[in-house]
């Protein structure tokens, strides 16, 4: 899972404590279901015997491994060297007898009747952290990702994280552009604002890849006929999430967008109430900053046409877009800001007492 990493009302963030507690909870059920093995992988992992499951996740696991050397872009296609419906139909009549370990009743936790041993099997983590679902998105198995998605016995479970990078499902569905499965999983209750090793939400990632159709579907907020879908009730979660949520690079996700000239994922980002003039959390840089700062006239020009831009806001060390540019030597980008605005009379003064300074030395 290495090679996925990626360069990262008030709605609460799930905690570590909450994500510590969940995987309690399926080590409590392991520990009922009576067919776990001990000591594979991290606290919150799981391994199974049943043949079923373990013969799924083999198959699956073999295209993982072959398509590792190198990652698609685009992987809404399904691998021609599998049958999806077979696998499908494997996970929706797999049986577990009393032969396998486990009981007729279900461990009791939340929906009782859902956690079965099946999902239990199905959302176990291997050594790796990858689960069957983890392991259907990254092999671009849409079909199988869906129906392992159906299985989840509450969205919670659509919230499990994998153990180096932390990334959910939703990462992955959306790093590897399955708009579909990103749908999918926003409607099943997965937590938009869960964040990886990075500090990335999901959206964060879309947003720098620049794709539009995850991104949307990231932001659109579920619909009624769109629940019906789901065998459980999901929690209140905002949607568009909160959109000023900073990564561990202390940037929002219009701030990621614009560093990497996505204007048309800026202005989807606008219009959903993300905020313009709000710098970033190392330099105080607002998106105008990194236009002036890259001498990027395209992107300073739009900004400038927003009715709400601050063309003086100041970074921590007090500079405006204008002293950037200047600094910077962005003569078109200084001009613009000037047309617009900006203060402007002071830039050579500024300067010139630095070059004195550095003449000292």
């Amino acid at each position: 899972m290495n090679d996925l990493e990626t360069d990262g009302e008030r709605v609460v963030r799930p905690s570590l404590k909450r994500m510590d507690h969940l995987n309690k909870l399926h080590e409590k059920d392991m520990e009922n279901s009576g067919s776990l093995e001990s000591g594979y992988g991290s606290a919150g992992s799981m391994s199974f015997t049943s043949g079923d499951v373990k013969s799924l996740r083999e198959e699956v696991s073999r295209l993982h491994s072959n398509s590792m050397g190198g990652l698609p872009e685009q992987c809404e296609s399904i691998t021609d060297n599998t049958d999806v419906g077979c696998l499908s139909d494997k996970i929706n009549a797999m049986t577990v007898t009393d032969d396998e370990g486990f009981t007729d009743e279900s461990p009791a936790v939340e929906c009782e009747d859902r956690v079965t041993p099946e999902a239990l099997m199905v959302y176990g983590t291997d050594s790796e952290g990858d689960n069957l679902l983890f392991l259907a998105i990254i092999n671009g198995q849409i079909s199988l990702a869906n129906v392992i998605i159906q299985m989840a016995p509450a969205a919670v479970w659509l919230d499990i994280y994998n153990d180096k990078l932390r990334q959910t499902a939703l990462h992955l569905a959306v790093l590897m552009k399955q708009a579909s499965v990103v749908r999918r999983l926003v409607v099943g209750g997965a937590c938009l604002e869960m964040c990886d090793r990075n500090g990335d939400t999901p959206l964060h990632i879309a947003c720098r890849q620049g794709d539009m159709e995850t991104v949307n579907a990231l932001l659109e907020p579920v619909r009624y006929e769109e629940i019906q879908m789901n065998e459980y009730s999901i929690r209140y979660q905002r949607i568009p999430q909160n959109l000023e949520v900073r990564n561990s690079a202390g940037c929002t996700c219009i701030h990621d967008a614009a560093e990497n000239g996505h204007m048309n994922i800026m202005k989807m980002l606008l219009s959903k109430g993300a905020q313009i003039n709000n710098g970033d959390a190392k330099r105080g840089a607002t998106v105008l900053h990194r236009a002036a700062e890259r001498g990027d006239l395209s992107l300073t020009a739009f900004l400038l046409g927003l009715t709400d831009i601050n063309v003086d806001s100041k970074m921590y060390d007090g500079a405006t877009p204008a002293v950037i540019a200047y600094g910077r030597r962005h003569g078109q980008i200084v001009d613009i800001l000037k047309r617009f605005g900006a203060k402007t009379d002071n830039l050579s003064d500024r300067f010139e007492i630095d070059d004195d300074s550095d003449s000292d030395v």
